[in-house]
């Protein structure tokens, strides 16, 4: 059975091969990372460079979606093997074990789609015996008042936040005024404003329109490009860059290389511009890149004589918040490479990218068998239907974060914490799987082509966050489909003048 599984695509051999280096990768980094921690960083910094350099020559594409989760997921471990941060230390086999399967998961997801599809037939196009019954794209007219409606929905969200709110965080001096500005639900419309020049570009490039519609067109997607800078989200212009890169690049057949260069650019730029205006100086930045772990400092909390209780379903370590983790893990060694000195620019994004894996791990031994069966995944279903509060409240479910002021964790946290090493195999193999579909269909609709580009998102952020498992992203979605039922005739039907033969049909 296995045997024919594999020969049924040549292709397979390849990705089998990738997995047997990925996985002696990950073996030689868990048997260094305790003593030589500089040489597990470089094993996983090198395969990872390797692996994306692989994929992207054999799928013709620095952008394919599996070299950017290779160089994603092992270039991010990498990075946290380095230990830059005092509160680092080595991960335990557990943590070790589930991000191997995470990556492991996602490869062979991608791999069974490739085995089971059938011959491939146009998206919207379903063949029954003589006749062609295809789903098309309505006239430039219908589909500028459509980009034209959905535009005016998310820039008037965006100035009914801004006249309710009563400020803008770019012209504010508190720190925290790019989290306030937020009103429930209307939000949700002012951040799709992202979904715009993508639109825009589809159009532009596929019909001819009046100089007047493109004056429209431009003063639109100016006020729609200004909108993360106002509010002072880096996140949402990140998205709102690498969708109109992706649109360029295949809607308008431009230069991959060119294109991702450019991109960098400006993403750096901006980043950094949005940095200075959240009005966060270098001494309280320091403050929060190098405070100390509540778990580092047991003598804050004194534990009156009582010896630590072990965590439901932790049979390996004894483990509580008020002691030492390295007391209990590996004996007060240091671990940290604070001999390292980065500038703040520098390491501040190494944060941002390596201590989520250490927030996992830390997290992996608090939540035990203690699992919340889907909550996390689904949670932009409670959310967007307004149903959060019949689900358990954050004391049943809680974050567990190593750092007060760190967050964040990677991919397949809400997997693991939902339905642990299992959830993880089957729901990465899941998203592996979805990826290679809709990679099948991104090229034949602009619908099919910008959901494509989030999921590529999503898997570039995947050392940050899950944000399949966002109420932002699903709204998105949604918002997607909405257009493409609008945007399409459903009923065109045609007659061939011969029947095609019975492989051809497709029921």
């Amino acid at each position: 059975m296995l045997k024919r599984f594999v020969l049924t695509n040549a292709k397979n051999y390849y990705n089998l091969l990738v997995i047997t280096i990925a996985s002696i990768g990950f073996y030689g980094a868990y048997c260094l990372n305790i003593d030589h921690t500089s040489t597990a960083a470089i094993i996983m910094l090198t395969i990872g460079l390797l692996l994306y350099g692989f994929y992207a020559l054999t799928e013709r594409s620095f952008l394919s979606i599996r070299a950017l989760f290779s160089l994603v997921w092992l270039g991010s471990i990498g990075l946290a093997l380095l230990r830059l941060n005092k509160n680092q230390v080595p991960w335990l086999p557990k943590t070790w074990l589930v991000y191997w399967l995470a990556y492991i998961s996602f490869l062979l997801g991608y791999m069974i789609h490739d085995c089971i599809k059938r011959k491939h037939v146009p998206f919207g196009v379903r063949k029954f015996g003589c006749l062609n019954i295809e789903k098309r794209q309505i006239s430039e007219k219908g589909f500028f008042i459509v980009l034209m409606v959905f535009s005016a929905v998310c820039l008037g969200a965006f100035f009914f936040e801004w006249l309710c709110l009563g400020f803008l965080p770019a012209l504010s001096s508190d720190m925290n005024a790019y989290v306030k500005f937020h009103m429930k639900g209307i939000h949700y419309f002012t951040v799709s404003c992202v979904l715009i020049f993508p639109l825009t570009y589809y159009y532009w490039k596929r019909y001819h329109s009046s100089l007047i519609k493109k004056i429209i067109l431009v003063l639109i997607n100016l006020v729609a490009f200004l909108i993360p800078l106002l509010i002072v989200s880096r996140q949402l212009y990140i998205l709102s860059i690498i969708l109109g890169m992706m649109a360029v690049i295949s809607v308008g057949k431009k230069r991959e290389l060119i294109c991702g260069i450019v991109a960098v650019v400006i993403l750096f730029t901006g980043w950094f511009a949005l940095s200075q205006l959240r009005n966060q100086d270098t001494e309280y930045l320091e403050n929060i890149f190098n405070s100390s772990s509540e778990i580092e400092n047991p003598e804050e909390k004194p534990n009156d004589g009582e010896e630590p209780e072990d965590p439901e379903g932790s049979d390996d370590f004894a483990f509580n918040s008020s002691y030492n983790i390295e007391d209990f893990f590996y004996a007060g060694k240091n671990f940290s490479r604070n001999e390292i000195q980065l500038p703040m620019y520098l390491y501040q994004p190494y944060m941002y990218v390596a201590f989520n894996f250490d927030n996992f791990n830390y997290s992996l031994f608090r939540i035990g068998n203690h699992h919340s069966y889907g909550l996390k995944t689904l949670f932009p279903v409670f959310a967007l239907t307004n149903t959060k509060n019949m689900i358990p409240n954050e004391d049943v479910f809680p974050e567990y974060t190593y750092l007060q002021y760190y967050t964040t964790f990677p991919f397949i946290y809400p997997y693991y914490y939902d339905f642990g090493i299992v959830g993880v195999v089957v729901l990465m193999a899941l998203v592996g799987f979805v990826c290679a579909y809709m990679k099948r269909i991104s090229d034949e609709n602009i619908v099919g082509h910008i959901v494509y580009s989030l999921l590529k998102y999503a898997i570039i952020f995947s050392f940050f966050t899950n944000f399949l498992a966002n109420a932002t992203i699903w709204f998105y979605f949604a918002v997607l489909f909405a257009i493409y039922l609008v945007t399409t005739k459903r009923f065109t039907i045609s007659f061939q003048k011969n029947r095609p033969s019975n492989k051809e049909q497709v029921m």
